[in-house]
């Protein structure tokens, strides 16, 4: 890629890619051709969409396929999914059925950002408005009658504010630093240890959705042509340190000969939800049980992260409406104590 591409590319995120998929499998679904459906997306994209229209033609022209020609401007488990999908007779129906998976996976994410940040937002907001009245307001008052004869409560209230105007910037960079430590702890970090956190939140948490992840892009995989042993091989390539560290393990166990569920049995995803893929493969094929199955399980660990934002929510709301009830406080208790100098 061009310099000119690199930018475009960035651009060109997650929800983008999901909403040109969307439009072109559309178009494909009734009956348009591959190359009548771009030469259509190209007279009604904007530039960002126009720039893969184009790149996309051009590999049609080289007599590639389409699948071929997203490698590095999609996301790699769509790509790789669509380009063994190509092959068989029903790629347009199945990449509707991908699109509607990752953005019901992009939605599931976005639900347990909003579940992460909104208790975040009430704390700063509270402090915030702290500080504002430890700048502009407690101090007019300390030039009325000093600080030292407040009492306790707004002493405290204004020596708060001034901890978060003096030292914002310390915690800020604490809490994006330690963040950052926890997201690189979450995708890296490996080894006996991180198996034996993997029993405690946040990391059991985090294995979970990572689990999921990887039954969902096997499933992915699977449905879409790959065998099972090609679809963990593809799977590996695009998984994170952390994530192929369990892989690893059942390609081991692949190896060995063992049935497709013990493979998958390596203590990383739930056990309940192995008992149900073992007994449901018996019944149903074992590649819609491993989509079926993914599914369930991101399903079920967003819902449990739902489960705990209300009370989070409800504690932080609490956090707030005391601290706007000591700073109301403070300013009758200063009042006070100004009309009784006064008198």
């Amino acid at each position: 890629m061009n310099l000119l591409q690199r930018i475009t590319k960035l651009q060109f995120g997650k929800a983008r890619q999901l909403e040109f998929l969307d439009v072109f499998f559309r178009l494909a679904k009734d009956g348009i051709a591959f190359r009548d459906a771009l030469e259509l997306m190209r007279h009604t994209s904007d530039s960002v969409d126009k720039e893969v229209v184009v790149h996309l033609q051009r590999t049609l022209r080289e007599g590639r396929t389409v699948a071929s020609g997203m490698e590095g401007w999609f996301d790699p488990v769509i790509s790789s999914a669509l380009a063994a999908a190509e092959q068989t007779d029903d790629f347009a129906e199945f990449g509707a059925k991908l699109v509607a998976q990752q953005r019901e996976q992009s939605s599931a994410l976005g639900a347990l950002m909003s579940e992460i940040g909104a208790p975040l937002a009430y704390i700063a907001l509270g402090l915030s408005l702290s500080a504002y009245f430890s700048h502009s307001v407690f101090p007019q008052f300390d030039e009325m009658v000093s600080a030292e004869r407040w009492a306790p409560l707004p002493r405290n209230t204004y020596a708060l504010g001034q901890a978060v105007l003096d030292y914002w910037y310390v915690a800020l960079a604490a809490v994006a630093g330690g963040g950052a430590f926890l997201v690189f702890a979450f995708v890296n970090w490996t080894g006996r240890l991180r198996e034996l956190l993997d029993r405690v939140w946040p990391f059991n948490f985090y294995r979970r959705m990572a689990a999921s992840g990887v039954m969902e892009s096997l499933g992915l995989m699977v449905s879409s042509g790959h065998d099972f042993r090609s679809g963990l091989a593809m799977v590996r390539k695009n998984a994170s340190r952390y994530q192929r560290m369990y892989i690893v393990k059942m390609i081991r166990r692949l190896r060995e000969g063992r049935t497709i569920p013990m493979t998958l049995d390596v203590n990383f995803f739930p056990k309940a939800e192995m008992a149900h893929l073992k007994m449901l493969s018996e019944y149903h094929g074992l590649n819609q049980v491993i989509v079926r199955t993914g599914a369930t399980m991101r399903e079920r660990a967003v819902k449990d992260i739902t489960k705990m934002g209300p009370p989070i929510r409800l504690l932080c709301y609490a956090a707030v409406a005391g601290l706007y009830i000591s700073l109301i406080l403070s300013i009758y208790t200063i009042s006070s104590t100004l009309q009784q100098g006064a008198r």
